[in-house]
C-alpha cells in the first residue's frame, strides 16, 4: 500500500468457504482503515517459511477479517489452512467448512482524488 495521507486501502487475501456461504479476508497490509472491533487475537506460523505472528480477528456482520497485528507487510507468507481450521475450533466456522474460493487483490477506499498504481509482482497458493 501507498502510505500517503489521502490513500485508504488494504491488500489481502479473499477466502469463501461453504459454497459463498462464509467469507474470510485476510489483511496484511492495511493503510488508513483505523481500528477494527477485535474479537480475539491468534498467532499463526512457524512452518513451511512461514513466520509466527500475532493476527487480530474482527467481525463485521457475517464477515471475518484477520488483520495482522502492528505495521502490515507488503510481502510474505501466510498459513491460510492454520487460520481457517482457528476459526472452526473457536465455533466462528462451521465444523468441516469446505473451500469454494480464494483470491487476493486490494480493496480501495479512497485515494484522495489522485491517481495511484496498485501493482501484485507475484502470488501463489500451495494447498497439501
Amino acid at each position: 500500500m501507498h502510505p500517503v495521507s489521502g490513500t485508504s486501502a488494504e491488500a489481502a487475501y479473499d477466502v469463501w468457504l461453504n459454497n459463498w456461504a462464509n467469507e474470510v479476508m485476510i489483511q496484511h497490509d492495511i493503510v488508513n482503515r483505523g481500528s477494527c472491533p477485535v474479537r480475539a487475537t491468534a498467532s499463526f506460523g512457524g512452518s513451511g517459511g512461514v513466520p509466527v505472528q500475532k493476527w487480530n480477528l474482527c467481525k463485521y456482520n457475517t464477515e471475518l477479517i484477520w488483520q495482522l497485528a502492528g505495521s502490515g507487510e507488503q510481502s510474505g507468507k501466510v498459513d491460510i489452512l492454520s487460520m481457517l481450521t482457528w476459526l472452526e475450533n473457536h465455533g466462528y466456522l462451521p465444523g468441516s467448512s469446505t473451500l469454494t474460493s480464494i483470491g487476493y487483490g486490494f480493496e480501495l477506499c479512497s485515494t484522495g482524488g489522485a491517481n495511484e498504481t496498485f501493482q501484485v509482482t507475484s502470488y501463489s497458493i500451495t494447498g497439501s
